[in-house]
């Protein structure tokens, strides 16, 4: 992370890059295609995400989808649009935001999205009782399923590349930062240690082995221990989808103010995908609430 002046404040540790996990034996049971590269064509970009994936929904059991943000975090990332631009400028009349949310309501009329809340006790449990059948969210997230949500299903998950917005399938779904305060009282050693964690091969190893967190340092990305075929995803190399997203991604631009622009644009997701509101409804009142609280 780099001021405008030029100084470094802090290191990339991990970045987010983003696919699309699917659980291949709820492909077989509908009929669908259970190999990632055959996955990756037929689900190209997100009218076919939608189309196809009703074959998957069992009305009130299953659904393809946790929740409608998803697909709005990827349709935006796929574009290169934040929440706001460089200047600090709201991006919620950008085109890419009306767009994505027209895909969350096609895919709430179609019953697609499931009603549990991201994150919440149920929308956890829900991996583990094979109710969804993909997921969008970084490399990350492979940790959560192996050791949290879906630990008895190895085998039965693979990943491939999301669907793609203007032909763009990559996307950046989270990442982290360390640095060193102002007020740190040992500099150097705060230095050492950062450099440490973010560079050693040894580091880096043991926190892609242990969580799935995906180096930001460029070398550790041809190394054996993040390219081999892992039997939880039923000896897929998963990297082979996350690297090429990794060099093609589209950095965010981030901004204090990102908190209040997602939590508005939650409850716009939420309100379209329920037939609560339309989505002109949704945007306007994402963008007052916004400009009110900026």
């Amino acid at each position: 992370m780099t001021l405008p002046d030029g100084k470094i404040v802090a290191l990339p540790k991990h970045t987010g890059p983003g696919g699309m996990f699917y659980r291949r034996d709820i492909f077989e049971e509908a009929g669908l295609p259970t190999d990632p590269a055959e996955v990756a064509e037929l689900l190209s970009d997100w009218d076919a995400f939608i189309e196809e994936g009703k074959k998957l929904v069992v009305p009130n059991e299953r659904w393809l989808i946790g929740n409608g943000e998803e697909i709005l975090r990827a349709m935006i990332a796929q574009t290169g649009i934040s929440y706001f631009d460089a200047e600090g400028n709201l991006q919620f009349d950008q085109p890419v935001f009306r767009e994505a949310l027209e895909r969350v309501r096609e895919a709430g009329e179609a019953g697609l999205i499931s009603p549990f809340t991201a994150w919440s006790p149920e929308w956890q449990g829900a991996f583990q009782r094979g109710q969804l059948a993909t997921v969008l969210y970084g490399n990350w997230f492979g940790g959560l399923l192996k050791r949290a949500y879906a630990t008895d299903q190895s085998g039965q998950w693979a990943v491939a590349a999301a669907p793609g917005t203007e032909g763009n399938r990559s996307f950046n779904s989270g990442g982290d930062y360390i640095g060193i305060l102002e007020t740190s009282q040992n500099k150097e050693a705060a230095w050492a240690f950062v450099h440490w964690l973010v560079t050693n091969d040894e580091s880096l190893k043991q926190q892609y082995q242990n969580d799935d967190l995906y180096p930001a340092y460029m070398p550790a990305l041809e190394q054996d221990w993040m390219n081999f075929a892992d039997p939880y995803y039923g000896e897929q190399n998963v990297n082979e989808i996350f690297a090429p997203v990794q060099a093609e991604l589209i950095p965010v631009e981030l901004d204090a103010r990102d908190t209040v622009a997602i939590a508005a644009m939650r409850t716009a997701i939420n309100n379209v995908a329920r037939g609560v509101a339309t989505v002109d409804e949704a945007l306007a009142a994402a963008k007052a609430e916004v400009e009110a609280r900026m």
